[in-house]
């Protein structure tokens, strides 16, 4: 009988964690982004090993940088970012914390993540786009000559090389 009450139990904290996930998911829709990550933090305590907890987790890091807090994003981001380097999560996290260093107008830092991202996953499809971000923050840091040689690193057969020239 102890058993029974037991999974009972387990199977109602699984549907009352899905509950708060869909109830954070609303408030980040309806843009508030405090109270999602209130609830996204209730989901992830309710149900750490849930698969979602990490799509969680990379939503706390979207509310604080949607709610103009981006010092708090970069933190959110860069840790889910070292803990999951090896999934898709990660290389997004890692990706969504440049992009909080560059709202804050931190190019270097957001370079600093970039060139990162280049190290861990050099094979990654989105290489191009990232150099090109990196160009960019260069020419948003007054660097245009540096931005410029890191334009002409394009191969010839990328798909991005007309919008490095």
């Amino acid at each position: 009988m102890t058993l029974l009450a037991a999974e009972v139990c387990l199977a109602q904290s699984g549907t009352a964690a899905k509950d708060i996930l869909s109830f954070a998911d609303h408030l980040f829709a309806q843009r508030d982004y405090y109270r999602a990550i209130t609830e996204y933090k209730r989901f992830i305590f309710m149900d750490p090993s849930n698969a979602a907890a990490l799509t969680a987790e990379y939503q706390i890091g979207m509310s604080y940088m949607n709610g103009e807090k981006p010092e708090a994003a970069v933190q959110a981001f860069s840790d889910l970012a070292d803990r999951c380097i090896m999934q898709g999560t990660g290389r997004k996290a890692l990706l969504m914390a440049a992009e909080s260093y560059s709202r804050m107008k931190k190019y270097r830092e957001a370079r600093d993540m970039l060139e990162k991202y280049l190290t861990r996953y050099p094979d990654d499809g989105d290489s191009d786009a990232v150099r090109i971000r990196i160009g960019w923050y260069l020419l948003c840091d007054g660097q245009s000559g540096p931005a410029m040689e890191k334009f002409r690193t394009f191969p010839a057969g990328s798909l991005l090389r007309s919008r490095a020239d």
